[in-house]
C-alpha cells in the first residue's frame, strides 16, 4: 500500500494538522493577552475545539462510501423450484438503508447463531458461508453472512438450528449501515439432509387465536396504541399464549410499508404496541401478523386507520 493511505497515513495527517491548529490557536493567545486570562482561556477552547473539529471533518471524509462496490455481484439463485418475489422488500423494517444487489440468489452455508430479534420481529441467523460464496461476500462480512427472515414469514420458513448446514434463498443486499452484505429477507430455508417438514394434520393440536384493538382515528403526531391478545383453544377452553411474536406493519394507500413495530406477549397473552401517527394525514392500513412459533400457527388482522388533519 502507498505510503500515507489507510488508517495509519490518515492518523498521521490528522496529527499534522492538530500541530497546525494548535499553532493557530498558540498564535491567536499570544494575541489575546491583551484581554487578561479569560481572553486566553476562550482562546484556548476555541483552539481545541477546531482541533477536534478539524480531526472529526477528517475522518469524515476519510471514511468509505456507504454504497457498494461497483464491482459487487449476487450468487444465482439455485435450484429450478425455488420461486423469486416479485417485491423482495415488502414487510422490510426501514428498506431504504438496504441497496437491492440481487433479487433472487442462494447461499450456502452452515449454522452459527440463531437467534430472535424483538425489536424488529426477525428470526436473524449468522452463517458461515461455504467457500465459492466468499467471493460475494465484502471484506467487512468477514465470511459470516447475515440472513434475516421476516415476522410473515416466521411460520412458514424451517429455522436450522446451530450447525446444521443449509441452503439459503432470498434478496441479496448490501446494508448501508454495517456496509455489509445480508440475505434479507430469506423465504426459503433448505437443510442440507433433511426432509421437508411435514404440515400438521387439520384438527389437531390447539387452535391459535389472535385478537387485535386499535383506534380507527388519529391526529397527526399522536401516539396510539395496539392491543393484542392471543389465546389457545384447546377442547373447548381458552388460554393465555405467551411468548407469541407480534408484528404490526402500517402502510400507505399505495400499500407500502411506512411504520413497523414488534412485540412479545406475556404471561397473560397480551401484547400492546405503540406507533406514531405519520405527519401526512390520509386512510392508511394496519396490519398485524401474530405468530405462535412452537405451533407453527399465524394469524392476520387488517384494521382501517385514518389519520387526521390537527
Amino acid at each position: 500500500m502507498p505510503p500515507g493511505r489507510g488508517a495509519e497515513g490518515r492518523g498521521r495527517r490528522v496529527r499534522r494538522w492538530g500541530r497546525r491548529v494548535r499553532g493557530w490557536a498558540h498564535g491567536l493567545g499570544a494575541r489575546g493577552r491583551g484581554v487578561g486570562g479569560r481572553g486566553r482561556r476562550v482562546l484556548a477552547a476555541a483552539g481545541l475545539l477546531a482541533i477536534a473539529a478539524a480531526a472529526a471533518a477528517w475522518l469524515l471524509l476519510a471514511r468509505p462510501g456507504a454504497r457498494p462496490s461497483p464491482g459487487l455481484a449476487a450468487p444465482p439463485l439455485r435450484g429450478a423450484a425455488v420461486p423469486c418475489r416479485r417485491d423482495p422488500t415488502a414487510h422490510v423494517h426501514d428498506p431504504t438503508r438496504l441497496v437491492l444487489v440481487g433479487r433472487c440468489s442462494t447461499v450456502g452455508g452452515t449454522v452459527r447463531e440463531v437467534h430472535y430479534e424483538p425489536r424488529y420481529g426477525n428470526q436473524r441467523l449468522l452463517v458461515t458461508v461455504d467457500p465459492p460464496y466468499l467471493r460475494f461476500l465484502p471484506p467487512a462480512n468477514r465470511g459470516v453472512l447475515t440472513v434475516e427472515v421476516l415476522p410473515p414469514d416466521e411460520t412458514s420458513v424451517r429455522i436450522p438450528r446451530v450447525g446444521q448446514h443449509a441452503w439459503f434463498h432470498g434478496a441479496f443486499v448490501f446494508d448501508k449501515n454495517q456496509r455489509a452484505i445480508e440475505l434479507h429477507p430469506a423465504w426459503r430455508i433448505d437443510v442440507t439432509g433433511a426432509a421437508p417438514p411435514a404440515a400438521p394434520p387439520r384438527g389437531s393440536g390447539p387452535r391459535f387465536l389472535a385478537r387485535a384493538h386499535a383506534p380507527a382515528a388519529v391526529a397527526v403526531g399522536d401516539t396510539m396504541a395496539v392491543l393484542v391478545r392471543a389465546n389457545l383453544l384447546w377442547r373447548g377452553r381458552q388460554r393465555p399464549a405467551p411468548g407469541a411474536h407480534v408484528f404490526v406493519e402500517l402502510t400507505s394507500p399505495r400499500g407500502r410499508g411506512v411504520q413497523w413495530a414488534a412485540a412479545t406477549t406475556n404471561s397473560a397473552g397480551d401484547a400492546t404496541v405503540h406507533l406514531v401517527a405519520l405527519q401526512a394525514p390520509g386512510q392508511f392500513t394496519l396490519t398485524l401478523w401474530a405468530n405462535h412459533p412452537e405451533l407453527g400457527r399465524q394469524v392476520i388482522t387488517t384494521l382501517p386507520l385514518k389519520v387526521l388533519r390537527t
